[in-house]
């Protein structure tokens, strides 16, 4: 390579860098100036950075907000002067029946006085409409307990003081985007678009029993429970088949919308409770434990032969020293991670690569053969029938 194509290769890496210092730097700039002037909470300044978002930025926020896999909430509402239909992103979180949508523009924003003045409108939040009725304005101190931690920490940042309520209903059941029911065998449905490991929603005398919970799927699993005509308030049990992340990530906002009891054997209480990191895990799987999961504090400590919810506990150590699987009489068997499949339900030998015990876990593999289920339900995988 010659002198000048050298140089010239050096002026362009340097321009790169250049170019992407000045768009992070931008980028930083642009975020001081907008959390310094929420916090201040001087409307002049504020309502300049209000106008500066419609002109410059609405565009791209309007196209997204609302869509299946976005955080924004998109508002449908109409001019109470021109009676024209806009839609305006807001950050709102649905609780429960109502949603909470964050003002730290202040209450005099036109879409607020325009909900305010129709009595409602239509949101839309992760492709789901909801109609909305009854708003009223709460200051964020009533608001902020009912937040998951995610959205305390932002409205922290930001300083809002001021949140609008709604109360919400699904706008269109029939056309409405919720997931649909995939039952696995009788009384038990497997909650689709987990997108790492599988959750399983269990009918029993007492309500409904939740087997694992995957991270990041509150309101997935809360909207399926409806999509069956089931309440979240008639969830009574959360039971997880050891402490991975991917098994417990949702486990304490679940617990905290439904008051579900969360049973887990002991050996592996202490860890979900955070009270000790994960172990014999990589760093990086410890890392990911503490990102993609919240402490829960278990209500009920299984040990081997116990029931819950109509099920029998097993204690099949090896995975973790407190990896457990449910048995149900009629040879329904919820494996966990102790035993899972491929894609096409072919059972696969035990994982001994992230096992804390390999010894054991291949035991607990055989153990679990030897109880001759009917139907196996993984932790990953699909499902699995005997013949």
């Amino acid at each position: 390579m010659s002198p000048t194509q050298v140089q010239w290769r050096r002026r362009v890496a340097g321009g790169v860098v250049v170019l992407l210092a000045s768009v992070t730097t931008a980028y930083a700039l642009d975020s001081l100036v907008r959390v310094v002037l929420w916090r201040s909470h001087w409307q002049p300044g504020l309502d300049a950075l209000a106008r500066y978002n419609k002109r410059v930025t609405s565009a791209s926020a309007v196209a997204k907000a609302g869509r299946k896999g976005t955080s924004a909430t998109a508002v449908h509402h109409v001019g109470r002067k021109s009676g024209k239909a806009y839609v305006t992103p807001v950050w709102g979180e649905r609780v429960g029946d109502r949603f909470l949508i964050q003002l730290p523009y202040g209450t005099g924003v036109d879409w607020c006085r325009n909900v305010l003045a129709a009595g409602g409108c239509t949101l839309e939040r992760d492709g789901v409409r909801y109609d909305a009725v009854a708003p009223v304005i709460v200051p964020a101190a009533e608001a902020r307990p009912h937040l998951r931690p995610a959205a305390r920490r932002m409205q922290g940042i930001i300083g809002a003081e001021h949140y609008l309520q709604l109360d919400v209903r699904p706008a269109d059941p029939a056309r409405e985007d919720l997931p649909k029911p995939d039952r696995v065998a009788e009384g038990v449905f497997r909650v689709p678009g987990m997108w790492v490991s599988n959750v399983y929603l269990v009918e029993t005398d007492a309500g409904l029993l939740l087997v694992d919970t995957g991270p990041g799927q509150t309101m997935r699993i809360l909207r399926f429970i409806e999509a069956i005509g089931r309440q979240p308030s008639e969830l009574r049990d959360i039971v997880l088949t050891h402490f991975d992340a991917d098994h417990v990530g949702s486990a304490a906002a679940l617990k905290a919308r439904t008051g579900a009891r969360v049973s887990i054997h002991a050996l592996d209480a202490a860890v979900v409770a955070k009270d000790e990191p994960p172990r014999r895990r990589m760093l990086l799987v410890v890392i990911l434990y503490k990102l993609l999961s919240r402490a829960v504090t278990a209500d009920r400590f299984l040990s081997d032969g116990d029931t819950v919810g109509g099920l029998r506990v097993v204690h099949v150590p090896g995975h973790t020293q407190g990896t457990i699987i449910l048995v149900r009489d009629d040879g329904v068997v919820f494996s966990g991670d102790a035993l899972i499949t491929d894609k096409g339900g072919t059972l696969l030998p035990a994982d001994i690569l992230p096992a804390e015990d390999p010894d054991l876990a291949v035991q607990s593999v055989e153990r679990i053969r030897a109880l001759n289920p009917r139907i196996i339900l993984p932790g990953h995988g699909a499902p699995w029938t005997a013949g």
